[in-house]
């Protein structure tokens, strides 16, 4: 393999780049069943996940709609 060629081509599991599942996995895990955490705006653009132990269910856009005028 061209060593140029693989810098290039992201290193995937099925059709997601390992960087951006990596990226899924760090952070802080609050679950459902509790209040809303001190730390966590009530309302701020952002990416969340959601996760049902080790198995990823989910990752969406939260704030979009927001004005932040």
């Amino acid at each position: 393999m061209n060593p140029v060629h693989s810098l290039v081509q992201p290193q995937m599991d099925g059709n997601v780049p390992v960087a951006i599942l990596q990226i899924l996995t760090i952070g802080t895990a609050y679950p459902f069943s509790e209040r809303l955490h001190e730390s966590l705006p009530l309302a701020k653009p952002g990416i969340y996940t959601i996760w049902r132990e080790a198995e990823f269910m989910y990752v969406g856009i939260a704030g979009r709609r927001l004005d932040l005028k």
